[in-house]
């Protein structure tokens, strides 16, 4: 059985990616159980549901996409939402979510999932409760609860977790393969049917990564290999070999061989030949919106009314004395006087010193939505960008210029060719770099290196790749080779600080996780190889002209 869950934030336009995802799996001859509900998690920001509803939300009534069992089709099962119990704002919400369901033609079996902290407290009569855990020490306690509330009815771990997630800044998260083995065989042992979660390592790809936040904020890196059964990239691992074993021992039939793994290559480095500084951007992009007062990105007017969601928002005021800065920001903001970078605003750093200057000045302020949080009680907080007044000496300040940086392709396309400049021997940050990469035969799977780049974006012929970060752990990004075309491929790096040095090309078997990790016996995956990007700088040899020339090309046809 496959379990596919659908986030509302991806599934409010008709037929768009998660619909075609999920008619390949109905057209797979496999059983599925489907997680159709408002809230997924998934390390998703917003657990995967919209930013900004209207007054209502409606759950179409059309289940032509959803081929039920009883009506010949491969869904067996429906959840009704997902770890709502430790929420728990509204008792009558989830009785609400499993009559909609059923009002709109949903016959299959319905079921809950949650782990211990909320399962006493997300039972809906006549849904089944399943569990979610990672140790079999969870094991006893949680079926012993099952048993004592809904009797001898089926028990089944609806996500038994094989990794973890990490987030900028932390360890990378390892759980040995021996102990998944060991939770795996009791679970089985207890008579319970189980669902691994997750079997295939993701990407979050572009912005769309998650964030926690108890005592501290912290959000998740753009990787979602989460030390899985298959890798991000859908290699092999110990866990897969030990559960392979396990499987087959218990089936008693024959397994097919494994598929042959996909071609990963390596790439000559990317050498950007071409630079536009965000402030020489400005006057390319669409027109800003003019507000007396700071507005968060999603209330603002922009997008049909539906506001900003994810990526950037920058702020521009004029003042006219130093002192001190102030203000509540969501969820880190680069200050700047002028182009000048003097300091940072976020969860931690609530204030920053303005220096002496003279005059009507130019006040700056780049927010960046990090992720918004995907499971607990701040879920309900979630308004990114600057959250009311921004004072200076207490008193707020007025009249501002706001630009909505969401950098999807149609973003890009406001760049005309003509608008870049070779990359100067001092770049002005905030900035975009642009290089060309050479694929010469057939597009294969890669990881992009960024040593010596300090915090930005990557994106590949327009599509945003994700985030990356010098604090670690994630020191690589995992670039599809679906990305690529073969010829010429345009890479643009947003960075914010500062762009890195040539470095070589990065070969299989090398660590792709940061300082701290484990060693690649324990947990890093062999065969992970990567290109990796660079700028020019003054001790660099003369700048290849006729790179330049090709690079102008590719801006002008994309």
């Amino acid at each position: 059985m496959r379990q596919k869950l659908v986030p509302w934030g991806a599934y409010r336009q008709p037929r768009t990616l998660q619909t075609s995802s999920i008619l390949l799996l109905l057209s797979s001859g496999r059983e599925l159980e489907i997680g159709m509900r408002p809230f997924d998690c998934t390390m998703l920001r917003q657990g995967g549901g919209g930013t900004k509803y209207g007054s209502h939300c409606t759950l179409s009534s059309d289940c032509s996409l959803f081929s039920q069992y009883k009506h010949g089709g491969p869904i067996v099962a429906v959840q009704v939402e997902n770890e709502y119990g430790p929420y728990n704002k509204d008792p009558a919400y989830m009785p609400y979510v499993k009559k909609a369901l059923e009002d709109r033609g949903i016959v299959e079996l319905l079921l809950t999932s949650h782990n211990k902290d909320g399962l006493s407290k997300g039972i809906v009569d006549g849904v089944l409760a399943t569990i979610n855990l990672q140790s079999q020490n969870e094991l006893q306690f949680l079926t012993t609860f099952l048993l004592s509330v809904q009797g001898v009815q089926p028990r089944m771990v609806m996500e038994c977790w094989t990794g973890w997630f990490d987030s900028w800044g932390g360890p990378h998260s390892i759980l040995d393969s021996a102990e998944v083995l060991k939770t795996v065989s009791a679970i089985i042992n207890a008579g319970s049917s189980i669902n691994l979660y997750t079997f295939h390592g993701g990407t979050n790809f572009g912005f769309i990564n998650g964030a926690v936040h108890f005592q501290d904020y912290k959000s998740d890196v753009t990787s979602y290999d989460y030390d899985a059964v298959l890798t991000e990239a859908g290699d092999y691992t110990a866990k897969y070999t030990g559960l392979r074993e396990s499987f087959g021992s218990v089936s008693g039939a024959p397994l097919p061989a494994p598929p042959d793994l996909l071609p990963k290559t390596v790439y000559e480095p990317v050498m950007p030949a071409l630079y536009l500084s965000l402030w020489d951007a400005l006057p390319y992009l669409e027109e800003p919106v003019t507000s007396e007062k700071p507005v968060n990105m999603e209330n603002l007017p922009i997008n049909g009314g539906n506001g900003q969601s994810l990526g950037y928002t920058l702020y521009e005021t004029t003042i006219t004395s130093s002192g001190i800065l102030s203000a509540y920001v969501r969820d880190r903001g680069q200050v700047f006087v002028n182009t000048v970078s003097i300091g940072f605003l976020d969860y931690k750093r609530e204030k920053v010193v303005i220096p002496s200057i003279q005059g009507f000045t130019m006040l700056r302020i780049l927010v960046e939505n990090r992720g918004r949080v995907n499971y607990g009680t701040n879920i309900d907080d979630q308004r990114k960008g600057l959250i009311g007044n921004i004072y200076l000496n207490d008193s707020p300040l007025k009249k501002f210029k706001i630009y909505s940086l969401d950098m999807k392709k149609s973003f890009f396309q406001r760049f005309h060719a003509d608008k870049w400049n070779p990359v100067p021997d001092v770049p002005v940050f905030l900035a975009f770099f642009s290089g060309l990469l050479l694929v010469s035969l057939s597009p294969c799977d890669t990881f992009v290196k960024l040593e010596g780049w300090e915090k930005g974006v990557v994106f590949i012929n327009g599509q945003n790749l994700g985030r990356y970060w010098n604090i670690g752990p994630q020191e690589t990004l995992y670039l599809p080779g679906a990305w690529l075309d073969q010829g010429l491929n345009q890479v643009i790096v947003f960075e914010e600080k500062m762009a890195g040095p040539k470095v070589r090309s990065q070969g299989p078997g090398q660590e792709y996780w940061g300082p701290g990790a484990p060693t690649l016996g324990q947990a890093v995956r062999e065969g992970q190889p990567s290109f990796q990007l660079s700028v020019q700088t003054p001790d660099k040899p003369p700048r290849d002209e006729s790179r330049v020339k090709a690079q102008v090309r590719c801006l002008e046809l994309r």
